[in-house]
């Protein structure tokens, strides 16, 4: 199994990331997943942490928050051979969580392709 962090901005969306991590933690446990976390607020020093990460040995790093979270975490990720995945928590992915839906992408950076899925949540 791969060695996961999530990278968490908890004021991405407004605060929303921060907000909705006990509940993303729960999904993700109910899932079987093993993961470490950190959090970050804002984005300044996030593609440090990010690289760093995988340098320390982290195959797969998730960034949780909005666009300029992922952009940020990718931009560390960049070369290191980490996979990058997403949990959507800036203030337009809302739509998706108020409709129950979820989004997951994961993106392989030896062939820079991406697996995503878009999974209706059972209610």
């Amino acid at each position: 199994m791969p060695d996961v962090l999530i990278i968490v901005n908890p004021s991405a969306g407004s605060g929303r990331a921060g907000r909705c991590w006990l509940r993303v933690q729960r999904m993700l446990a109910r899932e079987g997943l093993t993961f470490s976390s950190v959090r970050h607020d804002g984005l300044a020093g996030l593609g440090e942490l990010a690289a760093h990460a995988a340098r320390a040995g982290h195959t797969v790093i998730g960034a949780m928050g909005g666009d300029g979270t992922v952009r940020e975490v990718a931009g560390g990720l960049a070369g290191t051979g980490a996979a990058l995945g997403i949990i959507p928590a800036g203030t337009d992915n809302g739509r998706y969580w108020e409709k129950g839906l979820r989004i997951a992408a994961a993106a392989d950076p030896a062939d820079g392709q991406f697996d995503v899925s878009l999974v209706q949540a059972a209610s």
